[in-house]
């Protein structure tokens, strides 16, 4: 009885350690939202440099691959058993952190073409903006709760001198809401805040090459690409994929 119990615990411990960890790889190969929340927050995917990124993947190995050696070591007559399940799982695993992986990758981007000067872009204070100079343009909304608080803390560090758009992906939200959303956030004067309506803003989405699907539910959650364009006198000259933008 006390060996059945022993063998039962074990495997317990080691599937367990290693179910989380093929969770959280296969809910960041999973595209839109939980996707890049997961692989941000978990991997700091497009947030935090490549050292810090291998740094977390092998951190999340390292925890059920050291339960597994632990039960190994302490319960030596199920050794072959302990080993099997853990080499399954292990080789599970791989195949999760793959397909996360993949989930990451940005896609190939066409530089330097032009978006038509025709777009008019007003800030919500009424001002008209040109695309004149050098801009930094990023998109977000505000009930987006997983990857548009990086991307305001981003744009919130940028230095002063630094022109940066943020274009509102909800067309519902209304110019007072998002000028109360501009002042809760300590976004500063060189960070204009972009509303458009829905047909203008699928057509400025269009003109950067972005698909993304705009519903008519104002509190809908909106599946987008954390996305940075350089912008200089209407030519986009750089695109970052993630939060990895310099400035």
């Amino acid at each position: 009885m006390g060996n059945k119990v022993i063998v039962f615990i074990s495997l317990f411990a080691i599937v367990i350690s290693w179910l989380i960890v093929i969770t959280i790889f296969f809910l960041g190969g999973i595209e839109g939202e939980i996707g890049r929340l997961v692989r941000t927050y978990c991997f700091g995917y497009g947030y935090y440099p490549p050292d810090v990124v291998i740094a977390r993947i092998i951190s999340m190995f390292s925890v059920p691959i050291a339960i597994t050696v632990i039960f190994i070591i302490l319960f030596s007559h199920i050794r072959k058993l302990l080993a099997l399940t853990s080499t399954i799982l292990f080789i599970l695993s791989i195949i999760s952190f793959l397909n996360s992986a993949r989930g990451a990758t940005a896609p190939q981007v066409n530089l330097n073409f032009k978006i038509p000067n025709d777009i008019k872009l007003s800030s919500i204070d009424g001002n008209e903006l040109t695309l004149e100079g050098d801009y930094i343009l990023t998109f977000f909304y505000i009930s987006c709760h997983g990857s548009c608080p990086l991307i305001v803390k981003a744009v919130r560090n940028a230095p002063n001198n630094k022109n940066i758009i943020l274009v509102s992906l909800n067309p519902y939200n209304t110019n007072e809401e998002l000028k109360q959303f501009h002042f809760e956030n300590g976004l500063k004067d060189n960070i204009k805040i972009v509303r458009l309506e829905k047909n203008e803003l699928l057509k400025f989405l269009n003109a950067l090459n972005l698909k993304i699907e705009i519903p008519n539910d104002k509190n809908a959650q909106i599946n987008h690409p954390v996305v940075f364009y350089k912008i200089k006198n209407y030519n986009v000259v750089e695109v970052t994929y993630g939060l990895n933008v310099r400035f």
